[in-house]
């Protein structure tokens, strides 16, 4: 017979160590993400079923585009090419993904491969800034708190944007608030 099942509790987890804790102690059973730092560890732990498939999921940014300095289409360019989305896959990521190219995995009716991300450019970034007539562009992404690997992500992108001349400030929310 089928296992049975009586419920599904729902517990937003945003810290990934706690998450993969609570897994490794039964405490949940199901985890749809773990932290790239966990991923090794339980692909080995023989209590676990560790799998990875293509999935309609990305991480990305979101960017406002009705106000400045996003409504500024280099503004966005400028931070598209000011990203090495390859050095987040490697060392952010410990090479858990792929780069997107598009919101869609090859696996969806909707990719399409000739939809080409952006490369990291810094040059072409700054030329970005200089079309729209923008002397310096800062703005401030908003994580949500408790999250090792989006905090580590958020300061890599920090890091990378500097190079382009970008100045991105971070601010932690509760994950309630976001």
């Amino acid at each position: 017979s089928l296992p049975y099942l009586d419920k599904v509790i729902y517990h937003p987890i945003t810290n990934e160590s706690v998450m993969y804790t609570n897994l490794q102690t039964n405490t949940i059973q199901v985890a749809a993400i773990l932290g790239p730092t966990d991923v090794a560890s339980a692909k080995t732990n023989s209590s676990l079923t560790y799998k990875q498939i293509p999935a309609l999921s990305f991480f990305g940014i979101e960017l406002n585009t009705q106000s400045a300095p996003f409504n500024n289409v280099h503004a966005r360019r400028a931070v598209s090419w000011g990203v090495n989305r390859q050095e987040i896959v490697t060392s952010v990521l410990h090479n858990v993904g792929v780069v997107a190219q598009g919101p869609s995995s090859p696996s969806s009716w909707a990719y399409s491969s000739s939809i080409a991300p952006y490369s990291y450019d810094t040059t072409k970034a700054k030329a970005e800034l200089q079309a729209g007539n923008l002397s310096s562009l800062t703005f401030t992404l908003i994580i949500p708190s408790g999250s090792p690997a989006t905090t580590q992500l958020a300061q890599f992108l920090q890091s990378e944007l500097q190079g382009a001349g970008i100045t991105m400030n971070i601010k932690q929310e509760t994950f309630a608030s976001l």
